[in-house]
């Protein structure tokens, strides 16, 4: 039987990560200030909080994993996301559906 304190460390596990992952990812580069990265890192983490119960159910649906492989893909997979950063999702996006020319 889990405790409490296990559900709330798995609940909060994905956005820990992504935050970090993200807050690393700007200290290397080093391209934005600090309160910028933390922004973006509160804001990946949400992201990532929404995102991951769908990439579970993408890949044990569509791709046939079991429920523990699809899980950690999926968590492999928001955090690629913010270590790939909103800069460059935002520009594809932008240049995907034609914001830019």
């Amino acid at each position: 039987m889990e405790t409490a304190f296990d559900e709330l460390c798995k609940a909060l596990l994905v956005p820990l990560l992504t935050f970090l992952i993200v807050i690393l990812r700007g200290w290397y580069s080093g391209r934005k200030r600090w309160p910028a990265r933390i922004v973006e890192g509160i804001i990946f983490s949400i992201i990532a909080a929404i995102i991951h119960p769908v990439a579970v159910y993408v890949f044990a649906t569509r791709f046939g994993f079991p429920a523990d492989i699809a899980d950690r893909a999926a968590l492999m997979f928001v955090c690629a996301l913010g270590y790939i950063g909103a800069d460059t999702l935002s520009d594809a996006a932008r240049n995907y559906f034609g914001g830019r020319r």
